[in-house]
């Protein structure tokens, strides 16, 4: 397993301490990154699942973790060729967010990271502290149930033409929102120029530009997109 902490390895996840920030109410309650990573590791264990290429990030000193992941589910091939199914499980001992997984592609070539659908898993809670495990476990069968539909979403938003007004109001909300910086944008419309100019090809430009951002920025970035596009 490889894991970055503000661009520094760190050996264990469970070694990263859930603190609670000076603000946060009674009511709410810090998640260990490690228990999400585990409880991930023992549905994937029980269900047949290969998870490949596992990693977490972490920044605000170990506060935020995407955990990421290809996964492998029998009787699910990936829905393009040169792409693998992608999970990721975002948390935020902060008092920012939710905890949330994410589901959707990765192109292997470009390392190009597509988040299509968010799963809400809980927020920070007593109750969902103590059932954790029972939690990450309904979001990973929801993750099956979304990843069937994959195919068909990507074949309707391939046989969309990405408009140029479309296009540039797109990229504007993107400079906008703050979902990729704003230098950053003119490489995505350079890029997406030389494709084949359909909806699903914008994206995919997106979210290979994105891939020079830190991990949180790229899948919170690309699935805002995706909803403002889908």
């Amino acid at each position: 397993m490889i894991a970055m902490m503000d661009g520094y390895r760190v050996d264990d996840l469970m070694a990263v301490e859930a603190t609670r920030p000076p603000r946060a109410s009674a009511k709410w309650c810090p998640i260990r990154h490690g228990d999400l990573l585990a409880c991930l590791g023992t549905f994937a264990d029980a269900s047949g699942w290969e998870l490949t290429d596992v990693c977490y990030h972490l920044r605000r000193a170990g506060k935020d973790c995407l955990i990421s992941a290809d996964v492998r589910v029998p009787d699910l091939p990936p829905p393009l060729d040169g792409t693998t199914l992608w999970l990721g499980v975002t948390n935020s001992n902060a008092y920012q967010l939710p905890v949330s997984m994410f589901a959707g592609v990765r192109y292997t070539a470009t390392d190009a990271i597509i988040p299509l659908v968010e799963i809400y898993l809980g927020r920070h809670t007593p109750k969902f502290a103590k059932y954790v495990e029972r939690n990450v476990h309904k979001g990973a069968r929801m993750f099956r149930k979304v990843a069937r539909d994959f195919g068909r979403t990507i074949a309707r938003l391939q046989g969309q033409p990405m408009r140029p007004v479309k296009e540039k109001w797109a990229l504007f909300e993107a400079a906008r929102g703050r979902w990729m910086p704003g230098s950053r944008v003119f490489r995505v419309d350079r890029k997406f120029l030389k494709s084949g100019g359909t909806v699903w090809d914008f994206v995919r430009c997106y979210a290979e530009v994105q891939t020079l951002n830190p991990p949180m920025v790229r899948v919170g970035g690309t699935h805002k997109l995706l909803q403002i596009l889908l």
